[in-house]
């Protein structure tokens, strides 16, 4: 196993208690203690540097984005491999060692994992945040950065099935593509992009996972998983091409919505929209009993989540198609005033 590379574990921050939790994961890791650092970002002061056998820093700033603030540790890091999580993420004693392992290919340029959402002893909104994210019909392509499922070896993968919140990437190459472009959210999207185009290997390795607390369910989840699928949107006007094809139901299926109430006018056409609401509403069950039957809580709190998660379905169906479609015509606009010489 590799373990002679010197890493810079990097953690932006707002949240001064959850960065605690996750400080005190990095304190058990197996590997080297004098192999490593810890740089936290954050709008203040939040820890006192080299209270531990291991090196943290502290560096202030409190106008930097998550983007922004990665960039500006990457600055003032020591180590051969950047290290990137969040702070409500508590990572297991291997987690280094796991990541820096597949670094001795120098054709790597990023190794990242699936950041597991806990599904037990935490509350009812956080366990329908986690089962979202971990769903094939909530994310697609995007729930492998959440869940391994029933993979066990590492393969070359997208950037859509890698985060920040789990991600290694080579210092060298992270400076030769200019570090992440200071845009947030899909970050990471990007970054990845620039090095499979530079022929570099992104890996998916579902070993080198940790564990990510969810916002609980609620007006901010909504919010924030707009503005994600507004970042997808955004990303898919740049490329003409979205990261992955799933992500284009959700705006499909808000566009039917829509125009579906007009299709009762339409002599046969209505009996087709029928039954695909119909499938839509027995797939979306089905999908909230596959997830349900894999919890080991209480029958009660199993059979709300089972309840509860088609609606949840429903509403991110709803916001993330309009996300999408949000980024991708704000992009598009954009593009079109810098061609007419505007800001």
């Amino acid at each position: 196993m590799e373990t002679d590379k010197f890493t810079s574990v990097i953690v932006p921050s707002k949240r001064k208690t959850l960065l605690q939790s996750c400080l005190a994961s990095l304190k058990k890791q197996t590997y080297p203690a004098d192999m490593f650092e810890v740089i936290a970002i954050s709008p203040e002061k939040y820890i006192e540097e080299n209270s531990s056998s291991i090196v943290i820093r502290n560096i202030v700033d409190s106008k930097a984005n998550q983007a922004e603030a990665r960039n500006i540790a990457e600055k003032s890091a020591n180590g051969e491999i950047l290290a990137f999580c969040d702070d409500d993420c508590i990572l297991p004693p291997n987690w280094i060692n796991n990541g820096v392992q597949h670094f001795s290919n120098g054709d790597v340029a990023t190794v990242g994992g699936p950041s597991n959402p806990p599904l037990e002893n935490v509350s009812s909104r956080e366990l329908l945040s986690g089962l979202l994210m971990m769903s094939f019909l909530g994310t697609g392509s995007h729930r492998k950065a959440y869940t391994a499922a029933s993979e066990t070896k590492p393969r070359l993968c997208r950037p859509v099935e890698i985060i920040c919140a789990n991600m290694f990437v080579d210092r060298n190459k992270f400076r030769e593509v200019g570090g992440f472009d200071g845009i947030v959210p899909q970050e990471e999207d990007r970054l990845n992009t620039k090095f499979i185009k530079k022929g570099y290997k992104v890996l998916y390795d579902p070993n080198c996972f940790n564990i990510h607390y969810q916002r609980p369910y609620g007006f901010r989840f909504i919010r924030n998983m707009f503005w994600l699928m507004a970042g997808q949107g955004s990303l898919a006007m740049s490329r003409l091409s979205p990261s992955s094809i799933y992500y284009l139901i959700p705006s499909a299926f808000v566009v039917g919505l829509i125009v579906g109430p007009f299709l009762f006018f339409i002599p046969h056409v209505e009996f087709l929209y029928i039954l695909g609401l119909i499938v839509y509403a027995f797939s979306v069950f089905l999908e909230s009993g596959r997830l349900t039957l894999m919890l080991k809580i209480q029958k009660r709190s199993k059979f709300l989540a089972f309840l509860t998660l088609p609606f949840v379905l429903l509403i991110h169906h709803i916001v993330a198609g309009i996300g999408f479609i949000f980024g991708f015509f704000r992009q598009l606009l954009h593009g079109i005033r810098l061609r007419l010489g505007g800001k």
